[in-house]
């Protein structure tokens, strides 16, 4: 005799993000139970991303990409500034409202010093802004997501980030921020 498994169509599969059984009704007489499904798709986040916030280029000279960007492209360079927690010298490149980062190692020991060496000047990573990164970072670590940054850390313009490790995002390095208000 064959086992029969019954199995939901997609559509049908949503995630549960509480299972809350609630009699209803008189407890001694017949009980009913009720289970609480969450509305979105299978998964779904309930994090907030605001924005791409902006694009990270990993670089040995400020000056040349600083002149390609202002001189070929037209756009205007936006300030620079020393980040002593990740030994990076930033410069921003406003485009619209993200911007891009150039990030120039102040040490050899520096995550982007590594990033160099290993692979040579070019994109390094995505920031997206979120509303609530300590929600963020919770939600992340629950659903299993491999993380660089388990609790968030300072970062440029006083932001608060973190960083997503690219095993879990298909060999993309995502930081996640949140600047202050």
């Amino acid at each position: 005799m064959t086992r029969r498994v019954w199995v939901a169509p997609p559509v049908a599969r949503l995630r549960i993000t509480a299972l809350r059984l609630k009699p209803r009704g008189d407890w001694s007489a017949n009980c009913s139970w009720e289970l609480k499904k969450s509305t979105r798709a299978y998964g779904g986040s309930f994090m907030k991303i605001k924005r791409i916030a902006h694009l990270g280029i990993a670089v040995k000279d400020l000056d040349a990409p600083k002149k390609f960007y202002a001189e070929n492209l037209g756009l205007k360079l936006k300030g620079e500034e020393v980040v002593e927690t990740q030994k990076v010298k930033v410069s921003f490149i406003q485009v619209g409202e993200s911007k891009l980062e150039l990030l120039l190692p102040t040490s050899a020991d520096s995550a982007v010093a590594k990033f160099l060496e290993n692979k040579g000047e070019g994109f390094h990573h995505l920031a997206l802004e979120v509303d609530d990164i300590h929600a963020a970072v919770e939600e992340l670590k629950a659903a299993g997501v491999r993380l660089i940054d388990e609790t968030p850390r300072e970062g440029a313009h006083g932001a608060l980030v973190a960083f997503l490790h690219p095993k879990a995002t298909f060999g993309l390095l995502v930081e996640l921020c949140q600047y202050p208000d």
